[in-house]
């Protein structure tokens, strides 16, 4: 997974994918990491689109009750709000 950050527009196209694959109630536990991935990877490209996915994680967090994920998700945030100033 971490090849995938080095481009991170290549990256954020397999992680789209892996989001739209996940549309079904059963794997939205990997739509939640598509999110995050696709956070990640947008974080130096499209800081305002990352926003947006982080988010989108943090929410899909709270649906399956996940503490952890939901913790990172506002690691995720901070690391955001400290890039963009």
């Amino acid at each position: 997974m971490e090849q995938l950050f080095f481009n991170p527009l290549s990256g954020a196209i397999y992680f789209k994918l892996c989001k739209r694959l996940s549309d079904n109630e059963t794997y939205y536990r990997n739509k939640m990491k598509a999110y995050r991935g696709l956070g990640e990877c947008l974080l130096r490209v499209r800081p305002k689109l990352s926003q947006l996915y982080f988010t989108k994680y943090l929410m899909s967090a709270w649906k399956l009750n996940e503490k952890n994920h939901e913790l990172y998700a506002y690691d995720l945030l901070g690391k955001y709000y400290f890039y963009v100033g």
